[in-house]
């Protein structure tokens, strides 16, 4: 599950790069305004590794 989570924080941060070009890079910014991508990303990933149930995987994407 660690490694699921570093990966979804590393890949907010290259979307945020990507996305900001000419911007002034602020990490916290990323993970600030990413952090619904990144826990859908890691809600998604775990349901497919069937680390997590449907019922669950779908609560958690409608609180978010």
């Amino acid at each position: 599950m660690n490694k699921i989570v570093k990966e979804a924080i590393d890949e907010s941060w290259r979307d945020y790069q990507n996305a900001s070009i000419g911007m002034d890079e602020n990490e916290n910014w990323a993970h600030e305004h990413g952090w619904k991508d990144g826990y859908e990303w890691i809600l998604t990933e775990l349901k497919i590794e069937g680390k997590i149930s449907e019922e669950t995987f779908k609560e958690y994407i409608t609180e978010i």
